[in-house]
């Protein structure tokens, strides 16, 4: 949609209204910096260098004395609890936070784990523990056999422009003539990717093109050739692997019967060593003598 039309549609349109929160923001509070809901069953709102806690189950705001019970109940000690309760500064979590201006944003992970980002730094709690601790994460890293491969298995351009580059199990797409970054969300793997690029409706690639390609072209039938091993496959029916040999480089030699069958033979004559054979719209040369085992053609 264009700006204007953007414009129209939300004109007099109270998004809190239409679509409301269960929370209720403490007062002078208009928005969050960053919520996290841990498994324990707490709800951590983070604003600047303050933080709010919130039951999970009924999505009350907690009172010092609520969070406190809960608190203890979970594990933290009675100190700590206490502490934690009756301030609502983020650097009463951890000394970790004591330092820091804001929460980034919050995470749990599929296991329970809480994390917590401020900046560049990442920290970090187990489900059950009642300690942050500082974590080393790298966030971002892309598995990619593109980063130092020793060569690529094979490439091509389709009709549209879109050039493919394959090494091991993965492979690239660029869409643009200057190479310098590959497609949003490349590498991909090849089994279970490579039928989502639109080659045919069904391309399902036979195990064996799983774990990395020899060779693949776009033919000018606007097909997409793969090649492993002895065999390869084609994009109109790809559950069918072929042999290489029974299609590709086979050459036309009217010459193939001609020990067996004279008549293949045209003419022939010798010059300056050479002997020149004809047979069809072919011809051979032999150097040497026809009594030279070493005989070339």
């Amino acid at each position: 949609m264009s700006k204007q039309e953007v414009e129209i549609i939300l004109k007099d349109q109270d998004i809190v209204e239409k679509f409301p929160e269960p929370l209720t923001l403490p007062e002078h509070i208009h928005s969050i910096d960053a919520l996290l809901e841990t498994p324990e069953g707490i709800i951590y709102l983070f604003k600047d260098n303050k933080f709010w806690t919130y039951s999970a189950e009924t999505y009350n705001l907690l009172e010092s004395e609520e969070l406190e019970v809960k608190l203890t109940e979970i594990g933290y000690s009675p100190t700590l609890a206490n502490k934690i309760s009756r301030e609502n500064n983020i650097s009463s979590l951890s000394d970790y936070f004591k330092d820091i201006s804001h929460i980034d944003a919050g995470l749990i992970d599929n296991n329970g784990k809480s994390f917590i980002f401020a900046g560049s730094e990442t920290y970090s709690k187990d489900k059950g523990s009642t300690r942050w601790v500082k974590e080393k994460q790298i966030w971002g890293l892309v598995e990619s056999d593109f980063e130092s491969p020793q060569h690529i298995d094979g490439t091509f351009q389709d009709q549209e422009g879109k050039t493919y580059l394959f090494f091991g199990d993965q492979y690239i797409r660029y869409s643009n003539g200057n190479y310098d970054f590959v497609d949003e969300g490349y590498p991909l793997e090849i089994v279970g990717n490579w039928k989502n690029e639109g080659f045919s409706s069904n391309y399902q690639l036979p195990v064996e093109f799983h774990k990395s390609i020899d060779a693949s072209f776009q033919g000018t039938d606007d097909k997409t050739y793969l090649f492993k091993g002895d065999n390869y496959i084609c994009s109109d029916n790809s559950s069918q692997v072929k042999s290489i040999g029974e299609t590709w480089g086979k050459v036309k030699n009217n010459f193939e019967n001609s020990n067996t069958n004279l008549n293949y033979i045209d003419a022939a004559y010798v010059d300056v060593g050479k002997y020149y054979i004809f047979s069809g719209n072919q011809v051979i040369v032999y150097q040497n003598s026809l009594e030279n085992q070493g005989l070339i053609v």
